[in-house]
């Protein structure tokens, strides 16, 4: 019988040699770990980065303020805001820190807004035209359209966009605007009264409780003496506190029952919540139906105007993103850095 071969051995490979198993430490998982938490973290944070520089760039373009459909942008109130401050004299003035302007131009432009909507029901109405002649007058061209030796009125209203930054469109809409205030005016100042219950009254304001000023004064100090030394308001305190006639109708609700409450000679006290300030009042004398001065009647008209804005305001859907107290922050700074610097 032939032999039986046996079968060969399969040979194998040396140490070394063949394919082998990748092992990884805990060490080594822990660096991959560490590498791929690094690499996810750049990512991120370039990401942020990105995103920062693109809302940057598009802040400007962002909603400051909204009226049902109609919205300003950054740009829109950095720029009115701008010629607000030109208006009233400038950053020094006294309504020209960033609060009170802020504050201010953002009621105009509601103001203006409301008056666009709801004009007609007060029988006022602007066309295209007196549109065009308060722009002449605006730019110093004479009336009838002659420009003399001035450049000719496209040229200027040029230069006059270019100074403001506004379009034209956005131009001739304040010009329309303030035709629609002034009108306003016109119209509740026809409807103030000729004559109204009025008082003359003189004024401390100070910031605090009234308890030590009038002590001072039941112990027997003068009330201008004491306004004089004490009382915050600028405009009566060299007049030690005299604020002359006021008619009823043309003060705060509240302000004015603590002030007309009183007899003459008895002195009162009012708490203004908005400002935490604190009016000592005197009255000097009272007129039933004392005859009012052309300012007396413009001060009841305000009120009234201010009273029918605050009417329609409720019946819109109003955002204020630039509220000094509850608007956005980033917002209000990127206006203040505009406009202030």
């Amino acid at each position: 019988m032939p032999k039986r071969r046996r079968p060969g051995r399969i040979p194998t490979p040396p140490m070394g040699m063949g394919p082998q198993r990748k092992v990884f430490t805990p060490r080594g998982l822990g660096m991959v770990a560490v590498a791929a938490a690094a690499a996810i973290a750049i990512a991120v944070a370039a990401l942020a980065l990105v995103g920062e520089y693109l809302e940057e760039r598009g802040r400007p373009n962002s909603a400051a303020l909204e009226v049902e459909d109609t919205t300003y942008t950054l740009r829109d109130v950095a720029r009115r805001l701008n010629l607000y401050l030109e208006e009233i004299g400038g950053r020094g003035a006294k309504d020209g820190s960033p609060e009170k302007a802020l504050t201010a131009i953002a009621n105009r432009l509601i103001e203006e807004e409301i008056l666009r909507r709801f004009a007609s029901e007060l029988g006022i109405d602007v066309t295209p035209e007196e549109v065009d002649q308060a722009l002449r007058s605006r730019l110093g061209v004479p009336e009838g359209g002659s420009e003399g030796e001035q450049a000719p009125f496209p040229q200027l209203l040029q230069r006059e966009l270019e100074r403001t930054g506004l379009s034209e469109a956005k131009y001739r809409a304040l010009v329309e605007g303030d035709l629609r205030r002034q009108r306003a005016s016109s119209h509740f100042y026809d409807q103030a009264p000729i004559q109204a219950e009025s008082v003359r009254f003189r004024r401390i304001v100070v910031r605090g409780p009234a308890e030590p000023v009038l002590a001072r004064l039941q112990a027997g100090q003068e009330f201008a003496e004491v306004a004089r030394e004490l009382s915050l308001d600028l405009a009566t305190r060299a007049n030690g506190g005299e604020v002359g006639w006021v008619p009823r109708g043309a003060l705060d609700p509240a302000m004015e029952e603590a002030l007309f409450s009183l007899q003459p000679g008895q002195i009162g006290t009012y708490n203004e919540p908005s400002s935490g300030l604190t009016y000592i009042f005197r009255v000097e004398e009272m007129d039933p139906r004392r005859v009012l001065e052309p300012p007396e009647r413009q001060a009841i008209a305000n009120r009234l105007t201010q009273r029918w804005v605050e009417e329609k305001k409720a019946q819109l859907k109003i955002v204020n993103y630039i509220d000094p107290a509850l608007g956005d922050p980033e917002k209000i700074a990127w206006i203040l850095k505009e406009v202030y610097g």
